[in-house]
């Protein structure tokens, strides 16, 4: 079975890229460097349920998405949608 191979646009993407949660504020955040448009940003919990959306108007260097309820601790995966691809991160909220 042949291994995946990230493309340059994966590597471009996850580079130029930080995201974390921000658990005293309840934020998502987003940092982003370079020629990357933001379209759309997701977040699922473990089990792949959508727990959160959020459709990006303007471009900007750094985001702060409110997580609208309150969240169990644990492990999420946030999906970035941008006009390079798909970009899926894992975040940690305490």
């Amino acid at each position: 079975e042949p291994l995946e191979v990230l493309s340059n646009e994966d590597n471009i993407l996850d580079s130029s890229t930080s995201i974390f949660i921000d658990n005293a504020n309840d934020n998502v955040v987003i940092t982003k460097t370079g020629d990357i448009a933001m379209q759309e940003v997701r977040l699922y919990n473990l089990l792949g349920k959508q727990v959160g959306i959020w459709s990006i108007k303007e471009q900007k260097f750094k985001y702060n998405l409110k997580l609208e309820r309150k969240l169990p601790m644990g492990v999420y995966v946030v999906e970035l949608q941008t006009d390079k691809g798909k970009l899926n991160k894992k975040v940690v909220l305490e």
